[in-house]
């Protein structure tokens, strides 16, 4: 769905500084529903890569789960386009991956945070340049975006027994990957991630590093606004 210009002004995506509680700015804040529509009229654009441990088993996905809470089940849950689901354990270092027998091109994933809460991510075929997609509220983020703009609530979507029609294309979830991070990039650069893809770089949940950045500084989502 292409969008036309003349709406942007009617679909306002809102960006301001912000202040935290100790003092430090926060990025900005976006209006979900508008995000993606002011995307899809720039150039798509273009990781923090470690090598992973020998194993006879090469996942086709893996990835880490970043969260301050508690996780409320120590499994990342996915769902297909066609519609079926599978799941995958979360260690005690927040990673998990999946086996390489599932070959579909793409996953809606979410972690449960209890109380009707959850983290989502969106992953697609590895490519050359990576096979990880973490799930945190960055992720969540892209994810929330995209089926928001659809006028379809993420939640219902995942719980549906139905397919995932109109699945969002890897060039279009990496576009608002890559504009979010162009919005926090003076903050990421404080942590030295100035040039780390949050979405798939290679880290443990151990409260230093990335998932310390991601502690520190998550996407707080209220009434459709998220504030980073």
């Amino acid at each position: 769905m292409q969008p036309n210009p003349a709406d942007l002004t009617k679909r306002q995506t809102q960006i301001e500084e912000r202040t935290r509680p100790d003092g430090r700015k926060r990025s900005g804040y976006l209006l979900i529903p508008g995000l993606l529509s002011l995307l899809a009229m720039t150039t798509l654009a273009g990781c923090d890569g470690g090598e992973g441990s020998a194993s006879e088993v090469v996942p086709l996905f893996s990835g880490t789960v970043s969260t301050a809470k508690r996780l409320a089940a120590p499994e990342v849950f996915l769902k297909n386009p066609a519609g079926e689901r599978f799941n995958a354990e979360i260690n005690e270092l927040g990673r998990f991956q999946l086996p390489e027998a599932m070959t579909d091109d793409s996953y809606l994933m979410r972690a449960d945070l209890g109380n009707g809460e959850y983290l989502y991510s969106i992953a697609h075929l590895p490519s050359v340049q990576a096979n990880r997609q973490n799930i945190h509220s960055y992720t969540d983020l892209v994810a929330r975006t995209w089926f928001a703009d659809q006028g379809l609530n993420i939640n219902s979507v995942f719980d549906s027994n139905a397919g995932i029609d109109n699945f969002p294309s890897k060039a279009l979830t990496d576009n608002i990957d890559s504009q979010i991070q162009s919005i926090i990039s003076d903050v990421a650069s404080v942590y030295g991630l100035a040039d780390i893809s949050l979405s798939t770089a290679d880290y443990d949940a151990s409260d230093t590093g990335i998932d310390r950045f991601l502690d520190e500084n998550p996407v707080i989502i209220q009434n459709s606004r998220a504030t980073i």
